[in-house]
């Protein structure tokens, strides 16, 4: 019998796909599995993976929110923060197959300037496809690629700004897909306007 995990052992979406799941994607759908918000998951269980570089520099006194302004795009990378938190998610999940959902194992070969987008993008008619289909919803690393700004499925550009009117801003790398399955969220992902909300 394999050890037991710290943390469920969730199995990537799409390894050796075009459409395998990004890393980051993969933390929200953990965090959504044992129930707790995403930002409690990194910071509670994760950030300590990640810490050494930052710890002997006193400009990052405030740890958390500097690792969520600058470095969880970073996550999907070639940089060592995503092979930290690679490592690190391997052992607490038992899993060994985690770094497929980054980009370290094209390190090698891959520019490390304007490699991946600036801010998260999706596509809505993706992530309504696969809810019709009962199925995950997710991000595929894919959609971090800089070049790549249209789904090859829908012939449409990926978004990358919130659709509600009162927020219009970049969404977070980090639970953007799970947060888009709330009921309320599909009716602004789809082609008619955002959701009206309820007078009271």
């Amino acid at each position: 019998m394999p050890p037991r995990s710290r943390l469920y052992s969730l199995e990537p979406i799409g390894i050796g796909t075009p459409q395998t799941e990004s890393l980051t994607s993969y933390i929200s759908r953990l965090a959504a599995a044992h129930s707790v918000r995403v930002r409690d998951l990194v910071i509670g269980e994760l950030l300590a993976r990640i810490r050494p570089p930052h710890g002997a520099d006193g400009r990052h006194g405030n740890l958390p929110s500097a690792f969520w302004r600058s470095e969880t795009r970073a996550l999907n990378g070639t940089r060592s923060v995503a092979r930290r938190m690679v490592h690190g998610l391997e052992e607490e999940t038992g899993r060994r197959d985690l770094r497929f959902l980054t980009l370290l194992t094209w390190s090698k070969v891959l520019p490390v300037h304007q490699l991946q987008k600036t801010t998260r993008a999706w596509c809505p008619g993706c992530f309504q496809d696969w809810r019709d289909r009962g199925q995950a919803i997710y991000d595929p690393l894919l959609w971090t690629l800089a070049p790549v700004t249209v789904c090859a499925r829908h012939k449409r550009p990926l978004r990358t700004i919130c659709p509600f009117p009162e927020c219009r801003r970049p969404s977070p790398w980090l639970g953007l897909a799970t947060a888009l399955t709330a009921a309320d969220g599909w009716a602004a992902l789809g082609p008619k306007a955002a959701p009206q909300r309820r007078s009271s």
